[in-house]
């Protein structure tokens, strides 16, 4: 997006709606905007209404995640679903991750949300697709993770934990993410896993049926 289109989106972050001749600076000649602006009503963010024009829903979502000042995009902490898995001979069902940012290491089984998508439903979908297992949902907590390398974050998270209960089935989910398979965390070196696991693991079991909320903040 060049700086015309990021001018536009800043008059209409701060303003329900604005005219044509509100938004055009004085040193841009009327068909070079007009152009840019015709860009971002072709591209759904913008509609004309009468002689205003105001940003649609998918406009007010993509000014929800850009900077007023500069129009660029803010990386943002995920959210994601994280779920723990306990079978009867006491191991854990863990992840093997074949992507970035922890390509080869492992993790409970977690995804991020859909926009829109509610945490249950969230939940819901990472259970059938990071686990292939049927069960009862629990809810445990929130774990808020933040990894750094030279004092630069690479991976901020929030993690909204769930536990499955009386589940059924057979853990054999490979996606292209990664694959499942049970273990014992205690068992696996500390360079296998992701940073904050072990943290998350004994937060899970210390508090037991007890919610919890936790900050984790690590400098690799």
């Amino acid at each position: 997006m060049n700086w015309i289109q990021k001018h536009i989106f800043k008059e209409l972050t701060l303003h329900t709606n604005r005219r044509y001749s509100d938004m055009r600076p004085k040193d841009v000649e009327g068909n070079l905007f007009m152009y840019h602006l015709e860009k971002l009503i072709t591209k759904g963010y913008i509609v004309k209404e009468g002689k205003d024009y105001t940003l649609t829903t998918r406009g007010r979502r993509y000014a929800g995640v850009i900077s007023v000042d500069s129009g660029e995009l803010r990386i943002q902490p995920k959210i994601v679903t994280m779920l723990v898995v306990r079978n009867k001979r006491g191991e854990y069902l863990l992840f093997r991750w074949q992507r970035q940012p922890f390509i080869g290491q492992v993790s409970f089984p977690y995804g991020k949300t859909h926009y829109g998508e509610s945490v249950f439903t969230m939940a819901e979908r990472e259970q059938k697709m990071k686990t292939n297992l049927d069960g009862n949902l629990h809810y445990l907590g929130d774990v808020y993770v933040k990894t750094t390398q030279g004092h630069e974050a690479f991976n901020h998270m929030l993690a909204h934990v769930f536990e499955v209960k009386s589940f059924t089935g057979e853990a054999k989910s490979s996606v292209k993410t990664g694959e499942a398979f049970w273990a014992h965390p205690e068992k696996l070196i500390a360079s296998e896993l992701t940073p904050g696991f072990m943290d998350i693991y004994n937060l899970v079991k210390k508090h037991g049926k007890d919610r919890f909320f936790e900050e984790i903040f690590i400098e690799k």
